[in-house]
């Protein structure tokens, strides 16, 4: 008899705690990442030790996410992803499923990083791409 796999709700909210799981912590960490560097940019504020905790742990679950690791402290420890794993115009392109030239129309939407090259988080891509997605349904 195959088994079937519980849905989980991508937010569920247990008085003052929320948990978040699957795309839920994909945009997250994505809202949050960018408005981190966008103050920082801007202000030149830096995050609190909190809230890079928070990113940190945001960006190791998300990484988790899209290498399909499981729950777990093997997870936790297989996790190598930088929280800012940056990917160039084709890799976006791929994963949004658009043309390099429509990727570069969305590199301020996306929150790409401009220096020698253009650059993009992939976690913001992929937020980013899954919202398309989201949207197109």
């Amino acid at each position: 008899m195959p088994q079937h796999r519980e849905l989980i709700p991508a937010v569920q909210r247990h008085g003052n705690t929320v948990l978040l799981s699957g795309p839920a912590v994909l945009d997250v960490h994505y809202l949050a990442a960018l408005g981190v560097r966008d103050v920082s940019r801007r202000d030149g504020i830096q995050p609190s030790a909190r809230l890079r905790h928070l990113l940190d742990t945001l960006a190791r679950t998300a990484a988790d996410i899209r290498s399909g690791h499981g729950d777990g402290p093997e997870a936790e420890q297989s996790s190598q992803s930088s929280p800012l794993d940056p990917i160039s115009t084709q890799e976006a392109a791929v994963i949004l499923g658009l043309s390099v030239r429509q990727t570069r129309r969305l590199a301020a939407d996306i929150g790409a990083h401009r220096g020698t090259r253009l650059t993009y988080d992939r976690a913001a891509v992929e937020a980013c791409a899954h919202s398309r997605k989201e949207n197109q349904a």
